[in-house]
């Protein structure tokens, strides 16, 4: 897989950031971090997903709004690949497939031909 060009950071990505306490010793943390998540993020910006992940919080199960963002960011790095998105989200193929249906996600489609 080739290597996107990395834009930079979200808008949410950057808030999220300013919002962490970073003085002291901290501030080697948000170097560290920000390298981790910048030679890891397979996509051209880098968002707040990415920064959980890059910090080991573990992503929130939260709001309509937030679990739709995390199901597409993972469809986009998996390729569409729903067994893959399935296994990196923690959820069954089946589970899956329904909050797809309930959030009106639109699955890629595998062939180039219309139906």
């Amino acid at each position: 897989m080739q290597r996107l060009h990395l834009c930079g950071f979200t808008p949410e990505a950057r808030s999220w950031l300013r919002r962490q306490d970073w003085r002291g010793n901290n501030v080697r943390e948000l170097d560290v971090i920000v390298k981790r998540v910048v030679l890891q993020c397979d996509d051209e910006w880098v968002g707040v997903d990415d920064l959980r992940r890059a910090t080991g919080e573990s992503l929130p199960v939260g709001s309509h709004v937030e679990e739709r963002v995390r199901m597409e960011e993972a469809l986009h790095r998996c390729s569409g690949n729903i067994a893959a998105t399935a296994r990196e989200l923690g959820l069954k193929r089946s589970t899956l497939f329904d909050r797809l249906r309930r959030h009106q996600i639109d699955l890629p489609r595998t062939s180039g031909k219309d139906p």
